[in-house]
């Protein structure tokens, strides 16, 4: 349904809220007049949105709201087909020496299902390099905020090769000898 299907939907609903007799219609009426306002007002977020374009390898890609509103176009960015990934290599470290990397991958999945990974790296202090993940669901790419966020596991099928390449870009690799799955280790360059 377009956005003018959509006003005209609402006009009519509005009449029949203002002709029904009961309460009980009228309430189920102004109910469904919510919840289509608020479909009104996140489709006219995504016609009117100016999504910012941005270049990786000779191929321009639409930055996604909510990436271009963090700031994380400064990131370095790689893509793999329809997969970007917004890798932050200058890694600052604290005073104490620990640690706090911000990662991300946008990952399309269908149509109106989008998905932005975060891999968050910690470390430098006595509980060792770790990370956690978290995915954060979008209907559209110009939608500001998700309509759903979740903590997921650390070896989670679907999103571990993208969690993978992440940690292998920063120097990381996941250790296989700890008997925690979230462990990480310094990938040792050979001479």
């Amino acid at each position: 349904m377009n956005l003018d299907d959509m006003r005209k939907e609402y006009e009519l609903a509005k009449q029949d809220r203002q002709n029904a007799k009961s309460a009980t219609a009228r309430n189920g009426i102004r109910d469904a007049l919510y919840i289509l306002t608020k479909k009104i007002d996140a489709e006219e977020i995504r016609v009117n949105s100016n999504l910012k374009k941005v270049e990786i390898g000779g191929v321009t890609y639409n930055l996604p709201t909510s990436f271009s509103n963090r700031g994380l176009e400064k990131k370095i960015l790689y893509s793999v087909g329809e997969i970007m990934y917004f890798i932050d290599e200058n890694n600052t470290y604290e005073t104490d020496g620990s640690y706090c990397w911000h990662h991300y991958a946008w990952v399309p999945q269908r149509k109106d299902k989008y998905v932005r990974l975060l891999v968050r790296t910690l470390g430098g202090d006595h509980f060792g390099d770790r990370f956690f993940t978290e995915t954060s669901y979008y209907k559209h790419p110009a939608d500001p905020y998700p309509y759903l966020t979740k903590d997921i596991y650390v070896d989670n099928r679907t999103y571990s090769p993208h969690v993978k390449f992440i940690i292998s870009k920063i120097g990381l690799e996941i250790d296989k000898t700890s008997r925690e799955a979230n462990k990480l280790v310094k990938i040792l360059k050979e001479s």
